[in-house]
């Protein structure tokens, strides 16, 4: 059925244009020898079709300058890439020198930390001793007069707390 309709279709397109063309020619032959060269002056200058010049011995040209096109592009890209090249480079120099920043950085902090840790150290190992030493001192003498330690909680005299 798609095929019937699409034969009528095209045949009725083919009439149509017989009848535009038919039209077309019976105004051209009433017009007036004056309006008729004016029409068909009209027709060549601003409805033809562009003439150009044609030559199929210039393709042998042609490929010259797609040769040329082509090593023209070529220079372009290797221009480019050797830019992008450069640019990575820099790119490259300037993280290496943020990286040995933060390197040097971290190493002051990691100093300040094992300083602070020594100190630390000493300070535990300074209250150990501490610690050790009152704990001698207040063994071999065992209780003070008074019958306190020297630890332990500190009574008032009436017995109250």
């Amino acid at each position: 059925m798609s095929d019937t309709f699409q034969r009528v279709f095209d045949n009725a397109a083919e009439v149509a244009l017989l009848e535009r063309a038919t039209i077309i020619c019976n105004i051209e032959s009433s017009l007036p020898d004056n309006r008729k060269r004016k029409f068909l002056r009209y027709l060549k200058e601003k409805c033809a079709p562009l003439e150009a010049y044609y030559d199929d011995d210039e393709d042998e040209d042609e490929e010259g300058e797609v040769k040329k096109f082509t090593e023209q592009t070529f220079e372009l890209v290797k221009t480019v890439q050797s830019d992008l090249d450069g640019w990575k480079e820099e790119v490259i120099h300037e993280m290496k020198s943020l990286v040995a920043e933060q390197v040097v950085t971290q190493r002051e902090q990691i100093s300040k930390l094992q300083e602070s840790v020594r100190q630390l150290t000493r300070v535990l190992e300074a209250q150990s001793n501490f610690k050790k030493g009152l704990g001698q001192g207040s063994g071999s003498s065992g209780k003070r007069s008074g019958g306190r330690s020297r630890s332990g909680p500190r009574s008032s005299g009436d017995g109250k707390r």
